[in-house]
């Protein structure tokens, strides 16, 4: 009997280990509003993890609520060939904070606005203290989505070092 019990918990162990190890982790974008820059950086995220094969999925919210995606953001990411015009902002929630393995605050404003002081203080959270492109001039909303992309595929290969 006493063996029975043994086994019966090896394999729950086992089953618990394999589920956490096999699992698709998620890294959550964060922004002030979730309508430009989080929003790319979880399209290029999710596009470019796939075509990696990577077991990682992105998502994002905003601190504060917000009706609509920039339409310079859709624009920007038309011309990338990725369409978020559908997307809507999200607002953030203690779960998508308790449940995400990696958070990435994209934005600077968070920081100086005192948004993002109940974030994990550790390797787990990282902040990226991009400007706003909102109100910028498309090329220069460009530089900042390239910027977004670079910082996107350099994550990812980070991730995948794991």
């Amino acid at each position: 009997m006493a063996s029975l019990i043994v086994v019966v918990i090896i394999i729950i162990v086992g089953f618990i280990s394999w589920q956490f190890l096999w699992r698709t982790k998620t890294v959550l974008f964060l922004c002030v509003h979730n309508t430009f820059r989080s929003q790319i950086a979880e399209a290029y995220f999710n596009k470019l993890a796939k075509e990696k094969r990577l077991k990682w999925q992105a998502k994002s919210a905003g601190f504060l609520e917000a009706e609509k995606i920039n339409e310079k953001a859709i624009i920007l990411m038309e011309e990338e060939g990725v369409d978020i015009s559908s997307k809507k902002p999200k607002l953030m929630t203690k779960e998508m904070i308790k449940s995400a393995d990696k958070i990435v605050v994209v934005c600077q404003e968070c920081e100086e606005q005192g948004l993002c002081l109940n974030l994990p203080k550790d390797e787990k959270t990282e902040y990226w203290r991009l400007p706003n492109p909102a109100e910028m001039e498309i090329d220069q909303a460009r530089k900042i989505r390239n910027l977004v992309k670079e910082k996107t595929i350099d994550l990812i290969e980070r991730l995948k070092e794991r």
